[in-house]
């Protein structure tokens, strides 16, 4: 698919239309073979008015975005595929959020940023009812375990956040043991 969009391009306007033409009876056909599939969802970028620098390709939150707007639009994405039958089972707070390109979407994010939106997320699903899909934070390289153990640091996120999820694009797979070790419940994805 080459077309770039979000559910919610203009703030107010949150709408999963595109997804409804093909995405979603593509899942609903899935499950129809499978029932034990489970929906794990990843965003490469948040809506462009919520970056600074207003575009889907690359750039970073807006210094003075509020995080609430965040967990409104991971809350309305859960709402409106539920209406449809699907229950969302995890939710990563960024695929690698420490790449950014103007090649295509992409968004990068401190480990501050990070702990602001897996919070304010997790808040938003447990004020509209979903309190059992699990959180993933950082999926990204085994390079930088440090980002990882940063977001965990904070007590508010690390209560947020079930699993931390990781690629294979760089670094060593020891990084996951390290990260594994200082954070025994948190499970470990493979993304």
């Amino acid at each position: 698919y080459t077309e770039y969009y979000t559910y919610e391009d203009v703030p107010g306007t949150f709408d999963i239309a595109k997804d409804e033409a093909e995405i979603i009876p593509a899942i609903q056909d899935a499950l129809a073979v499978n029932s034990n599939i489970k929906i794990m969802s990843l965003p490469w970028s948040y809506p462009a008015w919520m970056k600074e620098n207003n575009s889907l390709l690359g750039g970073s939150p807006r210094s003075d975005l509020d995080y609430a707007q965040v967990g409104g639009y991971f809350a309305n994405y859960v709402q409106k595929y539920a209406a449809h039958g699907l229950d969302i089972w995890a939710l990563s707070v960024q695929n690698e959020p420490g790449h950014g390109t103007s090649d295509y979407i992409t968004m990068t994010m401190t480990p501050d940023q990070h702990t602001q939106a897996a919070t304010s997320i997790s808040s938003a699903l447990t004020t509209s009812g979903y309190t059992n899909i699990k959180m993933i934070a950082y999926d990204h390289n085994w390079d930088q375990p440090s980002y990882p153990l940063e977001v965990l640091a904070d007590t508010d996120a690390n209560n947020a956040i079930d699993a931390i999820a990781w690629h294979c694009y760089g670094g060593n797979v020891e990084a996951q043991q390290q990260v594994k070790e200082a954070h025994p419940s948190k499970e470990v994805f493979f993304t």
